[in-house]
């Protein structure tokens, strides 16, 4: 499934995206953004380049996120907790920050998914420090009212 938009092209990860997301995983402020246990699941996939060969898994639940110029700047993770949660984690590049980039690519994925099953939730856990993620779920409606202690994160849905 491609989802295109105004700016944007979200396409399914596939094998020649490997080494950009094998590089985003080793990049500290990647790793710092992230809540606790998804920061652990990162680290096990990071340390695990073969984990990547899983084809039909990755391209389930990873898409990669490309400007107009077929750059990547970008990449939503959805992983389907049960028929109706969906969990979604996300990352933009700095330079593309700002700029309502996620909050448009979102916005198309949620449609996208939302029109093959309305029922659907949409999950987001995001670190409390972390504004730029808390404006970006704002901006899709989301209800930020559960704090997951553990972690130090807002559970935040759609």
């Amino acid at each position: 499934m491609t989802i295109l938009t105004e700016r944007l092209k979200l396409r399914p990860f596939c094998n020649n995206d490997k080494q950009w997301y094998y590089n985003l995983t080793q990049n500290e402020e990647f790793k710092a953004r992230l809540p606790g246990l998804l920061a652990e699941d990162y680290n096990m996939a990071a340390n695990d380049v073969e984990i990547f060969k899983k084809a039909d898994f990755i391209n389930d639940f990873y898409f990669v996120i490309e400007d107009k110029k077929q750059n990547i700047v970008g990449i939503i993770v959805a992983v389907s907790m049960s028929n109706l949660v969906i969990d979604v984690s996300y990352f933009l590049e700095k330079g593309y920050r700002r700029c309502g980039y996620m909050t448009e690519a979102l916005k198309s994925f949620i449609k996208t998914v939302k029109d093959k099953n309305r029922e659907c939730l949409f999950e987001f856990q995001i670190a409390k420090d972390n504004f730029e993620s808390l404006n970006v779920v704002k901006r899709l409606g989301a209800s930020i009212d559960l704090i997951d202690k553990e972690y130090n994160s807002y559970i935040c849905y759609v």
